[in-house]
């Protein structure tokens, strides 16, 4: 929590520094450091989130979250419209970027209060958590916990669920790095979408607004394929798709004009 927290406050000072500073080498420090801070609380949120939910509801979760996200790329088109500099830009999303504070009001995870604090913090979290998913009246108190800190084994490695722990075990290495790939393609295939807007017909705002609305309904599709074929079928699925239309994209195909796809990807080339 402390973590997201700063990196949330990080972002707003970098941001407001971009929106004054006169010096495009220092511009370009700062939006640096600010795309740094923006992976910190991206990496951040997702686990933190998923910490206070029970697994059969982690697809409303990612809904939800997807929704906002969609939301917020409509609302960024509808703030690029109605400023017309970059700093007033800027300066908006620093406004923005104070909504995550509110984070201040959701407890620590417990899973991080097991291994640095007290197992009383930790109940604690735990019943407000069982107060939140299964309602008020769900009857739970610290005696149905009844947890205990894992005493180590001399001469065992340490299984404290840090960040090591992806080094020290190949089984976990592995499936990390294959996740680490996903999302190295996905990232390069979503913003390239997203550098290549202006070659779109229309304006940038207007092509922006409608990629946000778009990804409305496959938020929903999305979260309804996990929860009935689970999580890896769905993802295995999407790739597929994606696959195919990254490959249908390079045939030439006018749509308009002197429009092609094959001009769009040549220009993210």
């Amino acid at each position: 929590k402390k973590t997201l927290l700063l990196s949330v406050v990080i972002s707003i000072f970098l941001a407001i520094g971009q929106t004054f500073t006169s010096s495009y080498p220092l511009f370009l420090v700062l939006r640096t450091l600010s795309g740094v801070s923006s992976v910190a609380y991206m990496s951040i949120h997702i686990t933190y989130r998923d910490e206070f939910f029970p697994s059969t509801k982690r697809p409303v979760c990612y809904f939800l979250g997807l929704l906002f996200k969609a939301a917020g790329l409509m609302l960024l088109a509808a703030v690029y419209e109605a400023f017309t500099t970059w700093r007033a830009l800027n300066g908006a999303c620093a406004v923005l970027l104070l909504v995550p504070l509110l984070v201040v009001f959701v407890p620590e995870s417990p899973h991080w209060l097991l291994l640095n604090s007290t197992t009383e913090a930790t109940t604690d979290v735990l019943i407000k958590m069982a107060r939140f998913n299964l309602g008020p009246k769900h009857g739970l108190t610290a005696e149905h916990f009844q947890l205990k800190k894992a005493k180590p084994v001399e001469g065992a490695e340490s299984e404290s669920g840090n960040v090591m722990m992806i080094i020290r075990n190949r089984a976990f290495l592995i499936i990390t790095l294959k996740f680490f790939f996903h999302w190295f393609v996905t990232s390069m295939l979503y913003y390239a979408f997203y550098y290549a807007l202006d070659a779109l017909s229309g304006s940038v705002s207007t092509n922006f607004m409608i990629m946000g609305a778009l990804e409305l309904p496959m938020a929903a599709v999305t979260a309804i394929m996990m929860d009935k074929i689970g999580r890896r079928k769905t993802l295995l699925i999407n790739l597929l798709l994606v696959m195919t239309c990254c490959g249908l994209s390079l045939l030439k195909v006018t749509l308009a004009g002197d429009w092609t796809i094959k001009r769009v990807v040549n220009r993210w080339l």
